[in-house]
């Protein structure tokens, strides 16, 4: 983790009061800020919420939206819940799969459910939400997520 990573999340974590009831929230914006994890960060939040390293580390490894490891730039979630694979996340998925075979710098991620049914398929890029999503739109949606850089719902 750069030093600039290092200070950022020191700055996160003391935005917390010590409380165990906190830490999914804290590991998540974490996440949001650095792309993942990194063990200083885990030890960081154990130190700050008075919580053994084991009990951070089974939360962020449980968590499929929480990444332990340093991935691509542009974290792609794509719901597979029951509306989104009604509606064609499958499609979307292998379209997603292909653009990252032919050299887009991504990682992939399968979630059960967004919550987000209305907008089926739903697909995640950073903090935007886009739905509902065909797979001849993918491209199009990670070039200006990416070019956009804000949080606005797609």
């Amino acid at each position: 983790m750069s030093e600039k990573g290092f200070d950022r999340v020191k700055e996160i974590i003391s935005g917390y009061k010590r409380d165990e009831k906190l830490l999914l929230h804290c590991l998540k914006d974490i996440q949001h800020e650095v792309g993942y994890l990194p063990k200083e960060a885990l030890k960081m939040v154990a130190s700050h919420l008075g919580l053994p390293l084991s009990k951070v580390y089974s939360v962020a490894s449980f968590y499929r939206a929480l990444s332990l490891e340093a991935g691509a730039k542009d974290v792609v979630h794509v719901c597979t819940g029951t509306s989104c694979h009604c509606r064609g996340a499958k499609r979307v998925l292998e379209e997603l799969l292909a653009l990252q075979e032919k050299g887009k710098d991504i990682t992939i991620k399968t979630v059960n459910c967004m919550g987000t049914c209305a907008l089926a398929p739903v697909v995640v890029v950073g903090n935007r939400y886009f739905g509902p999503t065909n797979p001849g739109e993918v491209g199009k949606i990670l070039e200006r997520s990416t070019q956009d850089g804000s949080e606005k719902q797609g």
